[in-house]
């Protein structure tokens, strides 16, 4: 069994309603298909982007029989979290349609929902699926630990001079 962690911010992780984009990773359509204008056919360039996608989760799936994909979601003073975890998969290129939007990156669109399901930046090749946070994610607070009183703690060590020197 194998998994990846993604951490993402948000401000309100618990309640959340809005899907959340993580970045997966680098898909270089110029390396991998020597395809110079990634804008010129974006259902061509979707299509690839998906393919080298699919290969590395195939790569993966030669070595583990399962792969999950984790996902923790924080929020900015780092006290609520919601964690979830859903299988790694491929995506079958045809079930998209890719297009360019406002920013100048492909966006793939779910076909049968009509739902947006990823975005590729042609500029530095990154890959993000969207996905959405599942009402069952398990959802926790920390408290904020006491600040602690330096000189206290130090003496609690014992820290002597010694440990450090300056240059």
């Amino acid at each position: 069994m194998a998994w990846s962690m993604k951490t993402i911010k948000k401000d309100k992780p618990h309640t959340t309603k809005a899907g959340i984009r993580l970045i997966i990773g680098r898909n270089s359509t110029d390396f991998s298909y020597k395809l110079e204008n990634p804008r010129k056919d974006p259902q061509k360039t979707g299509d690839y982007v998906l393919q080298i996608w699919n290969k590395r989760v195939l790569n993966a799936y030669e070595r583990y029989t399962t792969l999950r994909t984790c996902v923790l979601i924080r929020s900015n003073d780092l006290t609520s979290f919601s964690l979830f975890e859903e299988d790694t998969r491929q995506f079958v290129p045809n079930a998209y349609r890719w297009e360019l939007n406002k920013n100048d990156n492909l966006v793939g669109i779910d076909i049968e929902t009509g739902k947006k399901t990823f975005t590729w930046q042609p500029s530095g090749s990154q890959f993000s699926i969207h996905t959405h946070i599942p009402k069952n994610a398990f959802k926790f607070k920390i408290k904020e630990p006491p600040q602690l009183d330096k000189e206290e703690t130090l003496r609690q060590i014992n820290f002597s001079d010694e440990w450090v020197e300056i240059l």
